[in-house]
């Protein structure tokens, strides 16, 4: 059976555009054929990498009450600690916790997605705050780098980068994912889509997530020591009217071990407007997208909002745009 791929972007960060622009049909491929690959050569050291995980393990180990103490029922942006069973997924509460981060680059105070990041006190996790700023930094350049890769494999204008991500927005969630005595039933999160753009995915090594072939398929994504897993979410698919399909995804939990990832979602500027793009290789699709509940076009920043509300009990309050 045909594998997600592994790819080497060592020349996209090393700045060799010549190389570079091949990686552009190596991107497309895996896209058409999967909606995910593995990246290997892209730059964020191991030790780094092993660092987050670790950070994770650590604050998820707290007393319940200092991370209740930065629940995300007390921010409008959706940033703090998720408890046990906050999210719903397919009908369903997770078994898993979280601790969730966002941009605040471009931040204007009637953006309901927008917000102070919380972290626990130094005294607890003295290199916490630098570790997740730092490793959000790395892939906030990396989504950046992926954004002009999918343009120009798609041949796509000049001024898609300056009109869809001027700036960015991103969130990153640290996940926990406790053992289950039920393994058949233990589902840390259920079948779902990703929202945005390019979700890139750092997991420890105790593996448990699936996704859907287009065939029906349930297949392992394992993980794979010094690569980050990239998938696409509902904007790439509508921006590609299906061509590249958001894969569907959940995760199991094992009987006995903790799961623990860190997630980036890497997102268009929130008062994107989100339809399919003009392009001939796509002119005569006919889409339905994979998230039925989608209706296209759609304000991107408001489409966060809604999921999020709908998701996660509707914490954010402010009106958007």
């Amino acid at each position: 059976m045909e594998k997600v791929p592994i790819i080497d972007i060592s020349p996209l960060i090393e700045g060799d555009q010549i190389k570079a622009d091949s990686l552009a049909n190596e991107f497309k491929s895996a896209l058409e054929s999967f909606g995910a690959f593995y990246i290997k050569g892209h730059g964020i050291p191991v030790d780094a990498m092993n660092t987050v995980l670790q950070q994770a393990r650590d604050f998820f180990s707290l007393p319940l009450e200092k991370k209740n103490a930065l629940s995300f029922k007390d921010s409008n942006a959706f940033r703090g600690y998720f408890h046990m069973g906050a999210e719903l997924t397919a009908g369903k509460p997770d078994i898993k916790e979280g601790f969730f981060f966002g941009s605040n680059e471009g931040r204007e105070s009637d953006y309901a997605m927008f917000g102070e990041n919380r972290f626990p006190d130094e005294k607890d996790l003295p290199d916490f705050k630098v570790c997740i700023e730092s490793f959000m930094s790395s892939l906030s350049d990396l989504g950046m780098k992926f954004a002009q890769l999918f343009a120009g494999g798609l041949g796509l204008k000049d001024d898609f980068i300056q009109t869809m991500f001027n700036p960015p927005f991103y969130n990153m969630t640290l996940w926990h994912y406790p053992p289950h005595p039920k393994v058949q039933d233990g589902w840390g999160i259920g079948p779902h889509t990703d929202y945005e753009v390019f979700t890139f995915l750092l997991q420890d090594s105790v593996g448990g997530l699936e996704m859907k072939r287009r065939d029906g398929r349930w297949v392992d994504l394992p993980p794979i020591e010094g690569t980050l897993l990239v998938m696409i979410g509902d904007v790439t698919e509508c921006w590609t009217k299906g061509l590249y399909r958001a894969p569907v995804h959940r995760v199991k939990n094992t009987h006995s071990v903790s799961r623990y990832s860190a997630a980036f979602f890497f997102q268009p500027n929130l008062k994107t407007v989100v339809e399919p793009l003009d392009m001939q290789a796509t002119k005569n699709y006919e889409y339905h997208p994979t998230r039925k509940d989608l209706k296209i076009p759609f304000s991107y920043g408001n489409q966060l909002k809604l999921n999020y509300d709908k998701y996660f009990g509707g914490a954010a309050t402010k009106v958007l745009y």
